[in-house]
Order: C-alpha cells, then structure tokens, then sequence
C-alpha cells in the first residue's frame, strides 16, 4: 500500500500572505471588471495549486503481518534518489493492494483504494500533513521485480503521460530472512511516501551499510594504526561516523580512526554511522612493550647416551621477562639423534649437536651429545711380541692388565691416554712365545670388558 506525503515548499508562507491579500482585494474591490477578475482568479489557482507540488521522495515498507511469506514489521525498505518530480503525489494510485492496518504508529497521510475502487486517504493521527483531495488526474503502474535475496527492482510507469521512473528498492533489517519472491504488486505491504529533499528535488540517500578495514588488529603498548571505512552507497548524502573504544585503557580512538595502543588486553572499536545507526567492530589486541631477546642457555653442553636412551634439554631465555620467549630446535644429524621441544632421542651411535634457536634475535646454543652403543666391544686387535693394538666400539680407559710369565715389567706404566677408543700398547721388551695378555677396560657408562690375548709367534689370538 503506498502513501502519499505533500510538502510545501519554502515560500508556502509567502503564497498564503499573497492568497489572503488577494482575498482581502476582491472583497474590497466591489467594481472590478471581468479581465481583472480572470487574473485574480489565475494568481489564486497558482497559489493553490504551488501548495501540492512534490519534490522527491522515498519509501517505507511495512508488513501487515497478515502474509507469512514476508518479513515482519522490522523491515526497512530505501530508494536511491528519484530525478523526477511528482507532482499531486497524492493521486498515487497501486494496483492489487492489501487493506491498510488502523494500528499502523506513524503520522503520515496514506492512500488506498477504498470498497468502491475510489482513492481515499485516511489521517493517522498526529499528521503534520495539510491533507488534500484526492483525485483520478495521474496513475501509476507499479512491479516488484525479484533481483536477489536483499533487493528488489521496482518500476514506476506513469500511465497518463509520458514520463516514467525507475529506482531499486534495498532491503534492510530483515530479522526473519523469509523469502522476498513470488509476491504481487504490493501484496501485504504498506508504503510510505514523503518528501526527504528540498525544494530543489534533492532527495537524501540514506546510508544501507559500512564496513572497515582491518577487521582486527594487534599492536604494542604506544603503537598506532589508521583504520579506513566504506559507507554504503558510497553516495550517501550523510558520510558522518564516530568512532567508540570499549576500554579506553586498552586503546583510544580519535575522531580520523586513529587507534593508539594504551595498555596489554583486548578491547573492541565501534565506527557508527550517524546517518542510520550502521556500525561495524574492529577488534583490538594490545601487547606489553617489547623486551628483546639477549641471549639463551642449554641445560647441558654435553652429553654420552647409549643408542635408545633419551634426555631432556632445557632452554633458558635471557632476560627471563623477554616478550617473545619462542625457540626452535634442531639437529645436525637426524640419523643420530633427533629433538622435539627438548627431548633428545638417539638412533645410532655416533657424535651430535642438538641446537636451540631463539625466533626473535636469533641467538642460539648446543649440546654436544655422544651417542654409543649398548654393548661394549672389541672390534679388533693387531700386533706381535713387542706391540699390539685394539681397537673398541666405544671409548674406554684401562682398569687393569696382567701378562703371564712374569713379564708385567714388560708393559709401560701409563699404556694408553685416557677414554680413547683405538690404542697402541708398545712393550717395554718383546714379549715370550705363548705368553697370554689380560686387559680389562672400562666405558663411560662403566660397563666394563676384560679380553684375554696370547701371542705364539709374531701374531695374536683370543683366548
């Protein structure tokens, strides 16, 4: 159902001071001839008439709540700005249209098609409108075109002259999301009509949406960041916004958009239209300042595993309260031992490095990690009477030797340096035929291995 609202122009005064005067005129004057009396007949016409003119408007749309397939009383309908000006809006008249509502709340003047088919108006009150007669002189056809889910195209065809209107018709506020299609012209829906220009046709285009950008943010304590919003149509006539922290502890905003970082947590910042009450949030995160990462340690800068055994490395940040304490870990030989997040695996023996690495200034530390096998043994063994030479599958040291026959004087005081795994004993005098050789060593895990040894010629063999 569509309604009509008149508006005076500005020098309406100004007609009705010119009406009156006329009026006081042709009763004063008792003698006036017929050419006088056409032209103050004329001027009245002009001035009654110049009362009705019509300088842009839009449209309100309101369900009946008597069709389901609507949306409800929450919907909000807008037009962009129609060029055109209507005059006698009230002689408006739309095909297939439902009854009006008498609880409708607001002040405008309405027009529908009564019983008898006849345009009529009805006053809600508290009208601000001067109501006026309503005739047949011009008809609109008016159609709903379904575009998408949030508009409509709606076409104005003047059906007594030749000059036409078209506009679209946005959606706004749809608090139920039922299906805007398949509805006829003006089925179940109230329009209202009204003059939101001024006397120069220029209709107000309302704000549908704004949007910002960045949607959130992160900064540090004294930071700041520019945030940008886009108004929806970009030609709305009122581009006003402001601009609401939630805690202005954690962050400011000045009247441009400029958010500066106040104190550590997390707050919201509200760009509202003026025009319309559209609003959207820009979440904000806001850090301590930063402390700089100087330095990190490792628990351990050294360490001997036996293949299958595990540690724990510990990483120590410097200065404890840095901001950014994150660290990366590594190995030089994934095939001999692998890390993560500290825990040191081992897989096959062999010589190390774990390393730690800090993200933020990339300082770095390591662990030297020998990794040996489970057993201890005697790879090989070479010499003759005056020398011999073993060889281990890890490092040891000597415990104790003895060499049969009485010839412990034949073997040096110091015979091998200490934890080594490959050595040369070199005797003091070569050694008698089939004397037998006793060693036991000993690993770093103290596992210890005794091997028995005897020469007959210039060669050795295992007992």
């Amino acid at each position: 159902m569509f309604s009509s609202r008149t508006r005076k122009p500005e020098n309406a005064s100004r007609f009705q001071i010119l009406k009156t005067r006329l009026q006081k005129v042709l009763k004063q004057q008792k003698g006036l001839t017929v050419v006088e009396l056409l032209i103050a007949a004329t001027i009245l016409v002009i001035v009654l008439t110049s009362g009705y003119m019509f300088f842009g408007y839009g449209w309100r749309a309101f369900s009946t709540g008597t069709d389901l397939s609507i949306v409800n009383n929450n919907l909000r309908m807008t037009t962009e700005r129609i060029s055109n000006e209507i005059r006698y809006a009230g002689m408006l008249e739309i095909i297939d249209t439902a009854d009006v509502p008498l609880n409708v709340d607001d002040d405008k003047i309405y027009i529908f098609p009564n019983a008898t088919g006849r345009l009529e108006k009805r006053d809600i009150d508290g009208s601000d409108i001067i109501p006026h007669q309503v005739d047949d002189n011009v008809a609109f056809n008016v159609v709903f075109t379904k575009v998408n889910a949030n508009t409509l195209s709606m076409a104005i065809t003047e059906t007594t002259s030749s000059s036409s209107m078209e506009t679209e018709v946005r959606l706004l506020n749809l608090s139920n999301g039922n299906p805007i299609g398949g509805l006829s012209v003006g089925q179940a829906l109230l329009f209202e009509m009204g003059d939101f220009g001024g006397s120069d046709g220029n209709t107000a285009i309302p704000v549908t949406n704004i949007t910002v950008d960045p949607t959130s943010v992160t900064l540090t304590v004294g930071e700041t960041v520019s945030i940008t919003h886009l108004i929806t149509p970009a030609n709305a006539t009122n581009q006003n916004v402001t601009f609401t922290p939630a805690d202005q502890n954690v962050a400011t905003v000045n009247s441009t958009g400029v958010i500066t970082a106040v104190g550590s947590g997390s707050t919201t910042v509200t760009v509202t239209t003026e025009d319309g009450d559209a609003s959207a949030q820009i979440d904000v995160t806001v850090n301590s300042q930063v402390i700089n990462v100087t330095g990190v340690s490792l628990s351990e800068s050294s360490a001997t595993l036996v293949v299958g055994e595990s540690m724990t490395l510990t990483a120590t940040i410097e200065p404890a309260d840095a901001t950014n304490k994150n660290i990366s870990w590594s190995t030089s030989n994934a095939s001999i031992a692998g890390v993560n997040a500290g825990l040191v695996s081992t897989v096959a023996p062999g010589t190390v490095e774990i390393i730690v690495n800090t993200l933020e200034g990339n300082h770095s530390d390591m662990c030297y990690i020998n990794v040996i096998d489970n057993v201890l043994l005697l790879n090989s063994y070479l010499g003759d009477r005056n020398s011999l030479t073993l060889s281990f599958s890890q490092e040891v040291t000597v415990v104790s030797f003895n060499i049969s026959g009485n010839q412990n004087s034949k073997m040096p005081v110091d015979p091998t340096p200490s934890t080594v795994e490959a050595f040369t004993i070199s005797f003091n005098s070569s050694l008698n035929n089939n004397t037998l050789f006793t060693l036991t060593v000993q690993n770093v895990l103290n596992q210890t291995l005794t091997i028995n040894l005897k020469v007959t010629g210039q060669s050795w063999s295992l007992q």
